[in-house]
């Protein structure tokens, strides 16, 4: 079936369905004319999959209100550009019983819990052969530095942002090395506290 060229564009669609596993046949094609070619721009497929051919420089597809405001785009080269004006949010996602993530207007994103898949953690700061800086080499490198070591410095996290798995395991990593430290002190506390209670005893 082709559906004629009002607006110079057709429609094909196949009048047969495939039953099976493996199987992906064009259900419907949507495309246009240009003179005597036939251009097709949109294939759907019996899996769901959806192709779109496109030739040119300019968007390939494109959602507008109707003060021709662009509010999506999907260029070219794959972008994907979601665009907003006014105030409030710009893109929420919600179920039927509460909002589940809003992006708003001035980039804050909100969302109720953020799951992070992670390749390694902090706590190789408890093995045995863990380099760990003397208080005294910590001191020297901060008043050098200006920063922890291993953190990244003001001017590096201004310039590149933020990387929140990242940071999240280098807070642990400084964590972990303040209860070595504790832990260090505390033993050189409980020394201190035994000499004292020979001194006394002796008197």
């Amino acid at each position: 079936l082709m559906a004629g060229v009002v607006s110079s564009t057709f429609a094909t669609f196949n009048a047969f369905r495939q039953v099976g596993s493996n199987t992906q046949l064009p259900v419907a094609r949507i495309g246009s004319y240009q003179g005597q070619n036939e251009k097709e721009r949109f294939t759907f497929y019996s899996d769901g999959a959806l192709h779109i051919n496109h030739e040119g420089s300019n968007d390939i597809f494109d959602i507008k209100d109707n003060n021709n405001f662009q509010i999506l785009e999907l260029n070219s080269e794959g972008s994907l550009n979601l665009k907003f004006k006014g105030q409030g949010a710009a893109f929420i996602i919600e179920n039927q019983n509460e909002k589940i993530l809003q992006l708003n207007e001035d980039g804050v994103l909100r969302a109720r819990k953020i799951r992070i898949d992670l390749q390694t953690w902090a706590d190789y700061v408890f093995d045995e052969e863990y380099p760990l800086m003397s208080i005294e080499e910590l001191s020297d490198y901060i008043r050098l530095n200006k920063h922890l070591p291993g953190v990244p410095d003001q001017e590096t996290l201004q310039e590149e942002g933020l990387e929140v798995a990242e940071m999240n395991q280098i807070l642990m990593e400084k964590v972990e090395e303040l209860s070595l430290y504790i832990i260090q002190l505390k033993e050189q506390l409980n020394n201190v506290q035994e000499e004292l209670n020979k001194i006394q005893n002796k008197q």
